[in-house]
């Protein structure tokens, strides 16, 4: 797990922003190192309290998981 990472996001104008090489999005090896990198060491919102106002509401969502 990365130890090094600060939770922070750079600020990038739109016209300078670009997309990733392919690889980036299916390989196995990238993937597991985004989920180390960003995903396993902070909290990720689920949702908001918006979402549950009253006591006993509830929403669904859906969690998907490296196979």
């Amino acid at each position: 797990m990365s130890t090094s990472y600060s939770n922070t996001r750079p600020e990038v104008a739109a016209s300078e922003a670009m997309t990733l090489p392919q690889r980036y999005y299916t390989d196995p090896s990238c993937f597991q190192r985004e989920m180390e990198a960003i995903h396993f060491d902070m909290w990720i919102c689920a949702g908001r309290t918006s979402q549950i106002p009253e006591t006993g509401d509830y929403f669904c969502g859906s969690l998907l998981t490296p196979v």
